[in-house]
């Protein structure tokens, strides 16, 4: 849950990146047509890196610190990003972000149908998410730059994302107190045999100095006793 998460904000921002940048990059900051093509590609092509490098990879794996660690990473790009004011800014913002969408992609659709039997319906599961993000973030980030600024759209991004960061933290701190529970309810009824092991500890010892084994008395010899006369 966590991971789907994260993909629905994450590709929320991605969506104003890849529909709003564009405009905004040809309306305030006067930019060519083709390199408003080339900022979405150069977009695309580092997600597709992102892809690459994280399939090769297996550290992030049911690691629920990483995802944690990538929302709040997304939260900090988007808020630099909206201070930059020139095209080689704006590039290196794009890719930035496009490294973070790679990582919520994946994570989603690893986490999503690793160890489960209805991987079909988890795989269908993360492509709707994805694109329910997509056209939230199209369609409220058209309408913020239309009424505001690129920028209120960028925070809007923000925003969004901080709310997620909070709910993945609030779940998966309830998924690591709810585990130490039964680790801990497992370990008491763990049968305990540590006093039959005492015993016979103590048993060997008093056999090996020739105690009565249960007393710990010194053993009487054995034999009849010495007749009278």
């Amino acid at each position: 849950f966590t991971a789907w998460i994260g993909l629905v904000a994450g590709y929320i921002a991605s969506a104003v990146i890849v529909t709003v940048m564009p405009q905004y990059a040809r309306d305030v900051l006067g930019v060519s047509k083709i390199l408003v093509g080339n900022l979405v590609s150069l977009h695309m092509v580092a997600r597709a890196a992102g892809f690459l490098v994280l399939g090769a990879m297996s550290f992030w794996h049911h690691r629920g610190r990483y995802q944690l660690g990538v929302s709040a990473y997304l939260i900090v790009v988007l808020a630099a990003m909206t201070l930059a004011r020139g095209v080689p800014a704006l590039a290196a913002m794009a890719v930035l972000v496009a490294l973070g969408n790679a990582f919520t992609y994946t994570g989603s659709l690893f986490h999503g149908v690793a160890g489960s039997v209805h991987r079909a319906a988890r795989t269908a599961i993360h492509e709707a998410l994805l694109a329910g993000g997509f056209i939230v973030g199209a369609s409220a980030g058209g309408l913020l730059y239309q009424h505001a600024s690129f920028q209120a759209a960028l925070l809007f991004c923000v925003a969004v994302l901080l709310v997620a960061l909070a709910a993945q933290y609030a779940i998966l701190k309830r998924i690591r107190r709810g585990r130490g529970r039964r680790e801990l309810t497992a370990r008491s009824e763990r049968p305990y045999h540590g006093d039959r092991h005492d015993r016979q500890q103590r048993t060997d010892h008093h056999r090996r100095r020739g105690l009565d084994p249960v007393r710990g008395a010194r053993r009487r010899p054995s034999g009849g006793t010495a007749g009278a006369g």
